[in-house]
Order: structure tokens, then sequence, then C-alpha cells
């Protein structure tokens, strides 16, 4: 084969190595037709007079610079694998939309529909085609609100609230469509209102009661209707007799064997309290002619309490009442077997011809004397068998008759 390069030509190989393309020298692939570096102001690809330029610049070729084929990297090309599938990995994100508005993406625990403008809408192209959420195993959490425009088909005992299963069927729960508050509605549920009322109910037995404890009402519904119309505490004709709060009953007549008692409240209270009263004792009754103030003299719960002080009065006070309970304080020790200076009572109840009944809270003699209109005097002997001391009380009772 004749050589037809020329010197120079042949001298573009002087100093060229395999595979390393040198300036100014001929670029010689190596043994497995590798060519290092080499620029170059354009490229083409193809068989000779078929070939294509290519136009890409170097950047834009070097978004081909990735890692790994079918694995995302930022700012590369994307490629899938030799199964046709692209890899994203944790927390790449797809992102649609001018301003990212939606994104998709998995952060390494959990995958994410993120969406930040509008509604995210899930649906199909066509009309009765089904979307699948989950699987036969799988949890499905609504974080806020969910709006069902048509049907929720749930099977029986697949409804849970707030971690409670509903075990009622369909059919079940149906028996409250229709139901009004307070109003029973025939083949529907009987629902009390907000104050627990309940409007006319048909039944052919009515049992009042906790569940397992309940009683039987066995009144017929004619006797149960004695109590419509009664009062409680008054007596209504054809009625039942329903006691007051305190136990009472009203009526306006009274009878006993068919006899009415013509007596009044008033004269019948007179005997309240009254046991084994014959006729004698009231003709003795009849007889005493003290006034009520005169017999409540005797009551000593009517006592008013009254005090003095030895120091500052001699003891003395004016008390204008029947029945007198007197707090003394003494100024000074008083022994055994001594007698107090005469202490004076003023009272307007006192007449000359009164008798004047007295006790004591200790142990000592009380001498009543000295009783004229309107005051009397008291002498106290001390027979406790040791001193009063200075400063003590004893308490004097005094009923003036």
């Amino acid at each position: 084969t004749a050589v037809t390069s020329t010197g120079a030509e042949l001298n573009l190989l002087d100093g060229s190595v395999l595979g390393t393309p040198t300036a100014s020298k001929a670029v010689i692939a190596d043994a497995n037709q590798n060519i290092g570096s080499v620029k170059a102001t354009q490229l083409h690809i193809g068989s000779t007079g078929s070939e294509a330029q290519v136009t890409a610049t170097a950047a834009e070729l070097n978004y081909l610079d990735i890692s790994s084929v079918g694995t995302s990297e930022a700012s590369k090309a994307v490629t899938v694998n030799n199964s046709g599938d692209l890899i994203i990995p944790d927390s790449d994100k797809f992102q649609f939309g001018a301003g990212s508005d939606m994104q998709l993406y998995h952060d390494g625990s959990n995958s994410y529909i993120t969406n930040a403008t509008g509604d995210l809408n899930i649906t199909t192209g066509n009309s009765g085609i089904a979307v699948n959420i989950g699987n036969s195993t799988s949890e499905v959490t609504v974080g806020d609100n969910l709006v069902v425009t048509g049907n929720a088909t749930i099977p029986d005992g697949g409804l849970i609230l707030n971690s409670t299963a509903v075990t009622s069927t369909g059919a079940e729960l149906n028996l409250l469509d229709g139901s009004v508050l307070g109003t029973p509605t025939a083949s529907k549920a009987v629902i009390a209102d907000a104050n627990q009322n309940i409007g006319a109910v048909k039944g052919t037995e009515l049992h009042i009661g906790t569940s397992g404890s309940e009683t039987q009402v066995t009144s017929t519904g004619a006797e149960l209707n004695l109590l419509d119309g009664s009062s409680a505490g008054t007596i209504a004709n054809s009625k039942g007799v329903v006691y007051g709060g305190s136990g009472e009953v009203n009526a306006t007549t009274l009878q006993i064997g068919g006899n009415s008692i013509t007596s009044t409240a008033a004269e019948l209270n007179l005997l309240d309290g009254v046991s084994g009263l014959v006729q004698g004792d009231l003709t003795k009754l009849a007889a005493v002619d003290a006034t009520a103030a005169e017999l409540n003299i005797l009551d000593a719960s009517a006592a008013v309490a009254v005090t003095s002080d030895v120091n500052i009065s001699a003891g003395a006070l004016t008390s204008n009442n029947y029945s007198i309970s007197h707090t003394l304080t003494l100024n000074a020790s008083l022994n055994n077997d001594s007698v107090h200076a005469d202490i004076t009572i003023t009272s307007d109840k006192v007449l000359s011809t009164s008798v004047i009944i007295a006790n004591c809270s200790v142990n000592a003699e009380l001498d009543i004397h000295t009783v004229v209109d309107g005051s009397f005097k008291v002498r106290i002997k001390n027979t406790s068998g040791g001193a009063l001391n200075d400063d003590s009380t004893m308490i004097l009772n005094y009923r003036i008759l």
C-alpha cells in the first residue's frame, strides 16, 4: 500500500500517546477505544455523510454527568434504570406550579402530597371509575373535616367513633332517621328531648328503674289516670290523693262514716297533742280564767337574759319582764356561810302582792324580801362549802307571779 501522507502529516504521529490527546498531534484511541480530554469547536456524531452535529453546549452536556442511572440528582438530567424505573431520593420533591404549590415526596419515614394553593383534587377522567385508598388492613386518618357529597358505604361493624366501635347495623341506625326529640314516631327510635321528656307512647307493659332492677307498673291506664288532675296536698273529686311536701292534705269537707265534721281546723287543732282527755278535764279547763300572758309567765323558754356587776351597780338592775334570767358578777370573794349585801331588782311587773319564785345556778340560799310595787330585793347566802371567788358569776332566775 502506497503511503500518500506527506512527511508533515506523518510527523503528526510523532509524540502521540494512545488514548491521550496531545497538542498539534494526531489523536489515537487506546486499546479500549478511549480517548482522553478533547477540545473542539464542534462535535459531529454519526457515519460519514450522515453525521449529526451536536448543538448542545458543554454545560448542557454536563447535565448527563450522573452518579447512577435511574436515580435523580440535583442539577442533573433525569434518567431511568434498566427496568424503566426512576428513583427519587428521600426528601427530594416533585414540585408543580409556578410557585411550587404542589409537592410530592418521601422524607424517609412518610410519604406526602402537599398543596399550598387552591383545592387538591384526586379525580378520574371518566365518571364511574372507582378511586381506591388503602387496602384491607390499611388505616386512613382524616386530619380535619371529611365531606362526602355522594354515598359513604361502610360495612356493618366497620364504623368507629372516638375509638368506640359502632356495632349497630345500618338498619338499626336507620331507626334514628325521622325521629323527633321528645315525640315518638312509628317504627322509629324514641329519643327524649332536652328536658328528658317523651310524648305519648303506647306499650303493653311499663317498667321503671335501672336495668336489672326495674319494677313493672301493674296499674292499668285507668288507675294511673286517677293521678291526672291531682294536686299535691289538695283533694280533687274522683282523683287520687297525693300528700303535700310536708305530708298535708287539704279538703273542703271531712266525713267520717258519712257524717261531716263541722268543726273548723282551728277548733280541731285545740286537741293537737292531747291524749287521755275526758269531759271532766274540759270542765276544769273552762274554769281557768288566767290570760295567755299570765300563763306564759310559767314558760321558762320566755325568760329574758340580763346581766349586772356588783362593782358597777351593786348588782342592781331593771328588767320589765315576768321571767328574768339574771347573770350576776361578784366584786369580791363570798366565803362559805357568808351573806351578800341585798341586790335590788326593779320591774314594773312587780306588785306588792306578787309572788317571786327564784333559784340559783350555784349552791346558795336565796331570800326574796321587801316585795313592793315596782321592785323586790334578793339576799344571797353561800352554802357551797367553799368560797365564791371575786369576778365569778352565778345565774339567778326569777318568776314574777
